[in-house]
Parts: structure tokens; C-alpha cells; sequence
């Protein structure tokens, strides 16, 4: 799942801050500097805390980590910080508070004060709650910068939720690249075709079935495709979450095109 180019001289290393038993003080427990790659240098660094609970200290009751992307080389600074600035907007919205998160610091804080709160209102609240955004580069080549966001979160509820967003960039001017990007227009309407007729047969809907009709939300009742997807030289993944198209228990939809299958609606600047 994971494509990186290693020169000779890569290098990889991870080193640990350690910090005192202070709630209000997010540690950084990982800090990985990538290798060196053909298109950009880049690092990840894990920001966790966590907050003990009130009537039991050798147990948390709200667990937080997050990881941050930063470029450090192998394009301008310009680029470099369109690239970070849009996966900052992808955390920031996965926060729901009224504040609109601008830093990890930020979500910490949201979630410490929103569970006491509740703690206080509901003496016998016992669930504990859990956030993790992890983050994974799994492009760096062809001046192509791909990456992936996993969220999951847990604050009360039935049950969890977990979605997954990826992101691909022209690391030259550190751009999001759409599908209609990727895509020759030309082709687009080819391509969309074959993605339909993934969607029905692997969703087993039957001919003459309209989407609504097999349980499906898409607008207008017609198959649409979105920007959640993951491209490199293995192929094409497009990626659905949970409550986007389908109700909770359908999950996450994905579909998947192998690069020799795809290649000829490539524009020729994204071909491997």
C-alpha cells in the first residue's frame, strides 16, 4: 500500500520528548524525518496527551494523538506551505466544536473541556474517549505527493467513527489534484462509465435498479464520483466513508482500478 523512493543516502530516524504528567502539555512522541525522496523531503510528527480520569488517575479518559506533516525540502517554500495548510483545514474539520481548531493544541483542549464538562453534568459517565489522526505518505514520486488521513474517534455513542481521506499533490505548486485533474477530459466520461459498472456489480445491484431502490444516497439518484482517492503506479482507489453514500452499516466503499487498466485516460504529466 505504501510507495517511496529511497535514494542511497536515505535516512530515517525517530527520536522521543519526554514531558511531566501535565494534562495542559501535549507530548510529541514521534518525530520521523523522511527519507530522501526524488520529489520532496518531508517529516511527521505525533502529538499525544492525555487526560486521567477524575475518580480513577491510573486510568485516561480522553487519549488524544495527532499527527502533522511539515515539507523541509525539494520545493519552494510557497508550495510547501499550500501543501501543509491543506491538510491543517482536514484536521481542523474534524473537530466539531464551536471554536474552529487551528492546531492539535487546540483539538486537546476541545475534548479535555467538553468531557469534564459532561463529567460534571453526568456524575456516573464512566465511557472513555478516544481521537486518533494518523497520517501516512504513500506517494513521492513524479512530482507527485500523495498522502493518506486516518481518523478515528470515539466521544460516546453507539459506536466509533472512522474515516479515511486521501490526498494527492503537484509538488511543484502544492495544488490538490481533483479526479478531473488526473483524468483526460476526453476520457472522463469513459472512465466514469467503468466505475459505474464496478459500483453495480460489486454492490450486486440489479439491472434496472435505481441506486435509491438498493439503499444508495446519491444526489438526483445518479452514480457520482468524488475526490477521495488514491493514486500512484499500482493503480487508481476511490474511496467512499461510511454515511457519505450508504447508511453506517454498508462501511467504507472503495473502487479500485489497476494502472494498466487505466493508463490510456491518464494525462501524460501524472503517468508513471
Amino acid at each position: 500500500m505504501t510507495l517511496k523512493n529511497y535514494s542511497a543516502a536515505a535516512i530515517i530516524f525517530a527520536t522521543s520528548f519526554a514531558c511531566q504528567n501535565d494534562p495542559a502539555t501535549p507530548e510529541v512522541v514521534k518525530e520521523e524525518a523522511a527519507p530522501v525522496a526524488d520529489t520532496l523531503q518531508y517529516e511527521i510528527k505525533t502529538v499525544a496527551s492525555n487526560l486521567p480520569c477524575a475518580k480513577d488517575s491510573a486510568k485516561n479518559c480522553v487519549e488524544v494523538k495527532i499527527d502533522e506533516l511539515y515539507i523541509n525540502g525539494g520545493t519552494n517554500k510557497a508550495s510547501a506551505s499550500k501543501i501543509e495548510a491543506t491538510l491543517r483545514k482536514a484536521l481542523s474539520e474534524t473537530d466539531n466544536s464551536e471554536g474552529a481548531p487551528r492546531k492539535p493544541q487546540d483539538i486537546i483542549a476541545n475534548l479535555e473541556k467538553e468531557y469534564t464538562q459532561i463529567t460534571k453534568d453526568m456524575k456516573n459517565y464512566d465511557l472513555s474517549w478516544e481521537y486518533i489522526h494518523n497520517m501516512e505518505v504513500y506517494l513521492n514520486a513524479n512530482n507527485l505527493f500523495g498522502c493518506s488521513i486516518y481518523n478515528y474517534t470515539f466521544t460516546g455513542g453507539a459506536h466509533p467513527n472512522g474515516f479515511k481521506f486521501y490526498y494527492t499533490f503537484a509538488a511543484d505548486k502544492g495544488t490538490p489534484i481533483k479526479l478531473t485533474d488526473l483524468i483526460l477530459p476526453n476520457k472522463f466520461a469513459e472512465f466514469k462509465a467503468l466505475a459505474e459498472k464496478q459500483f453495480r456489480e460489486t454492490r450486486e445491484i440489479e439491472e434496472g435498479q435505481t441506486f435509491e431502490e438498493a439503499g444508495y444516497w446519491f444526489e438526483n439518484d445518479a452514480f457520482a464520483l468524488n475526490n477521495n482517492f488514491k493514486y500512484d503506479a499500482s493503480g487508481l482507489t476511490i474511496m467512499y466513508n461510511q454515511y457519505e453514500i450508504a447508511p453506517y452499516s454498508e462501511g467504507s466503499i472503495t473502487l479500485e482500478f489497476p494502472y494498466s487498466k487505466i493508463k490510456g485516460m491518464v494525462k501524460g504529466e501524472y503517468r508513471f
